[in-house]
């Protein structure tokens, strides 16, 4: 997103205001880096208690990182605004606002910018991973490829739980692996995504299925 965004605003500043084109760039850059990294920092906010649609900027109630983000820009702004040069309301406010921008624009998909989550864009972000305990045999190869933890399997009774289902980020990699077809994608309305459907079209980010021996 870093690349289409300053790509835009160097086209409308070129025009407006010439001089703040490659500081613009830059900022951009350094913000979706910023956004990239710290991941792990903020990852638990992203990870709502129940699926819903997500508004235009993601969801209106995860406001807290594109304001930390400019807040920072802000400081950064200030710092060098009274100890590098001389103070200038008008800079300050300029760059105020067009920073507002950027974070905003950044923010649009932020989920999609980070390492793991669906973008907000897809509309299989709106499935669930759904467990069928009824076919479900306790192999725990779930348990084995799930990135966040989320399966607790009981193999003695062959029973498999699903109590970090919170943490979930519906990778798909447990659906993939399941040997059995316990697991699938369900949304709210009652929609299915097979087991074959999701091997046949996703890419298994987490490694191929696993072949178990008895």
């Amino acid at each position: 997103w870093a690349f289409p965004i300053s790509v835009i605003l160097s086209l409308i500043l070129i025009v407006v205001w010439s001089n703040a084109v490659l500081p613009t760039i830059l900022l951009t850059w350094g913000l979706s880096l910023l956004i990239f990294l710290s991941f792990p920092v903020y990852s638990s906010l992203l990870i709502s208690k129940k699926k819903r649609r997500s508004s235009f900027f993601f969801d209106y109630d995860r406001w807290a990182l594109p304001l930390v983000l400019w807040g920072i820009v802000l400081l950064c702004l200030l710092f060098y605004s009274v100890f590098l040069t001389s103070f200038i309301w008008g800079f300050f406010l300029r760059w105020g606002i067009l920073s507002l921008i950027v974070v905003l624009l950044l923010n649009i998909d932020l989920k999609g910018s980070t390492p793991v989550h669906k973008s907000p864009w897809h509309e299989e972000r709106l499935f669930s991973v759904f467990l069928e305990k009824k076919k479900c045999r306790g192999v725990g190869s779930c348990e084995d490829v799930c990135p966040r933890d989320c399966f607790m399997v009981d193999r003695e009774k062959k029973k498999t739980t699903m109590p970090g289902a919170r943490r979930c980020i519906d990778c798909g990699a447990c659906i993939v692996q399941c040997p059995h077809d316990a697991l699938r994608f369900k949304s709210l309305e009652g929609e299915e995504i097979s087991p074959e459907s999701i091997r046949r079209l996703k890419l298994n980010l987490w490694g191929k299925r696993i072949k178990k021996t008895k």
